[in-house]
């Protein structure tokens, strides 16, 4: 059955068709991430960003009387600003703001900036992830992610192995917290 828009209604990819980036967006950060402590080279770093517009839904069942509010991840590129040192723009307007199912405004918001950072980029490598979420997406924030060294640039035998790390060092068991190694993340304004 189709939508408003003339979409099927639980087709999850054909409402993605609707949902635009914002062709001039102007709210700009820029999410720069200093490694401090390098356990060695990071030679690949891949981020993206996701956008939720929480004051709309479509129908995902219509047997079940499911809803879900349109949601878009995004790759974002991330430029090396020295030896331990990378930045992301990102913006929050990122995505189109507009009426996709005749019913009202979609608004939408930045709701996640992930960074994930690898020695080589082989499928082996760990990859220490920094996750902004939420509260944390804002100018001025600046959030520390600590990781354990041991498992760079990967741990033996393992195949796509992802370090989510802890914002609390204590959070270590005290045998780990001598070899950590951090992520800072910082927001500002882009001018």
């Amino acid at each position: 059955m189709a939508s408003a828009s003339g979409v099927a209604r639980n087709d999850r990819s054909a409402q993605e068709q609707l949902w635009r980036a914002n062709p001039s967006p102007s709210k700009g950060m820029e999410a720069a991430f200093e490694i401090h402590g390098s356990p060695g080279p990071f030679a690949e770093v891949r981020g993206d960003v996701a956008y939720q517009a929480t004051n709309c839904n479509y129908v995902t069942s219509e047997w079940a009387g499911a809803r879900a509010s349109p949601s878009r991840m995004m790759p974002v590129s991330v430029s090396r600003t020295g030896t331990n040192g990378f930045v992301a723009t990102v913006y929050r307007d990122g995505m189109q703001d507009e009426d996709y199912y005749g019913t009202g405004v979609c608004h939408w918001e930045l709701t996640s900036i992930r960074v994930g950072f690898s020695a080589t980029g082989a499928k082996s490598d760990t990859v220490y992830v920094v996750h902004l979420v939420g509260k944390d997406i804002h100018p001025g924030a600046v959030i520390t992610q600590h990781f354990w060294r041991g498992d760079y640039p990967s741990l033996p035998g393992a195949v796509e192995t992802s370090n989510a790390g802890r914002r609390d060092a204590e959070g270590f068991g005290p045998d780990f917290r001598s070899n950590l190694f951090s992520i800072v993340a910082t927001l500002r304004e882009k001018k």
